[in-house]
């Protein structure tokens, strides 16, 4: 959410994302991500990014 809503620690956590060889996240996270990113009018962003990295464990 700090990344898509470019907030102060937006860098911070792209740059760990980045870091990382192997990404996880699990259903439970994804849904509660995509509710307040649906909420926020986001959702479409949130999707794009989780997609983009590569995320792995929530399909």
């Amino acid at each position: 959410m700090a990344i898509i809503l470019d907030e102060a620690q937006a860098d911070a956590c792209m740059a760990a994302l980045e870091a990382e060889n192997d990404l996880l996240i699990s259903a439970g996270t994804v849904a509660e991500a995509m509710i307040v990113a649906a909420h926020r009018g986001i959702a479409a962003e949130l999707s794009s990014l989780i997609d983009g990295l590569g995320f792995e464990g929530w399909r």
